[in-house]
């Protein structure tokens, strides 16, 4: 279950509950949320129903990093078949392909320059 709370935990309500969440990251300065559930990953915001994608049978989103805007980077991965891919989506579901493979997928980290800040 995901609970939403102010800062200092106060004001906790339900947000969403499911087998396997996985909570990924907060977009920065942003009210939006990355998450996963089974069989689907989600952009969620306080106050607002979530907005799920689902995945096929067998895969799971293994890793979601927020990159500028409303966009983010997300790998799915398919255990069984040991195959995985690199989207780059955005929060309405639109999704590119950037990279795929075999075995396990590396690790990534995402770098922006602040731009205007």
């Amino acid at each position: 279950r995901m609970v939403i709370a102010e800062g200092d935990g106060s004001g906790a309500i339900p947000y969403v509950g499911g087998a396997g969440l996985n909570f990924f990251e907060w977009k920065p300065k942003d009210d939006q949320f990355l998450y996963a559930g089974t069989g689907f990953y989600a952009v969620g915001r306080p106050q607002a129903p979530p907005k799920q994608m689902l995945l096929p049978a067998g895969q799971t989103a293994a890793e979601a990093r927020w990159l500028a805007g409303d966009n983010y980077i997300l790998t799915i991965v398919d255990p069984l078949n040991q195959l995985w891919e690199v989207q780059s989506a955005n929060a309405s579901g639109d999704t590119t392909l950037l990279a795929n493979g075999y075995g396990q997928p590396s690790t990534s980290e995402i770098w922006l320059p602040l731009m205007g800040e």
